[in-house]
């Protein structure tokens, strides 16, 4: 056969990923501007919308930081 075949939808959502970095505002202008250097070693919690604590990581040498396998839903 040629074809592709079907398409099968599970019903299941895929996780999710959350991050970002965190960065020294040296002007004080509350952008990220290019030139200012992230922060390492931040400690980042990450909560649910009840407020209980889904999971901490820190931030690394650059600043970024990333929760992964996350269920879609709402978070702090």
């Amino acid at each position: 056969a040629q074809g592709l075949g079907d398409v099968e939808l599970s019903g299941i959502e895929a996780p999710i990923e959350i991050g970002n970095r965190i960065w020294k505002d040296t002007d004080k202008d509350g952008i990220q501007d290019a030139g200012e250097v992230g922060v390492a070693g931040v400690n980042v919690t990450l909560y649910d919308a009840s407020g209980n604590v889904v999971a901490s990581t820190q931030t690394d040498a650059y600043g970024m930081y990333l929760f992964t396998n996350l269920q879609p839903g709402d978070y702090q």
